[in-house]
C-alpha cells in the first residue's frame, strides 16, 4: 500500500500529505513521531519529493480502538495520512 501512496504523491507533486504517527495507550508520544517519521523516510526513498509531506504526532489521543485488548491496541499503532492544503 505504502508503494501505491508513494507513486501517486510523486507523480502528483501538488498533492501533500501529513503523516500523523499513533499509538496505544501505553506507549509514549515519541513513539507515534517515530512512526510517522519512518513512513516518511520510506516514502522519500521511494521518490516522494519532501515538500509533499509533513509528519506529527496524536499518540493515543486520536484513540483508533476503544477496546482494551491486545488486538485493539495492535490495531492503534498505526500511521495514518490526511491531506493538507499546498503552499
Amino acid at each position: 500500500m505504502l508503494d501505491r501512496q508513494a507513486e501517486v504523491l510523486s507523480r502528483n507533486a501538488s498533492l501533500q500529505v501529513t503523516l500523523y504517527g499513533h499509538t496505544d495507550p501505553d506507549e509514549d508520544e515519541a513513539i507515534a513521531l517515530k512512526r510517522a517519521e519512518a513512513v516518511s523516510d520510506y516514502l522519500l526513498s521511494r521518490g516522494v519529493a519532501l515538500a509533499t509531506l509533513a509528519v506529527s504526532s496524536r499518540g493515543h489521543r486520536a484513540m483508533i480502538a476503544t477496546t482494551p485488548t491486545e488486538a485493539a491496541f495492535a490495531a492503534m499503532r498505526v500511521v495514518t495520512t490526511e491531506p493538507r492544503m499546498g503552499r
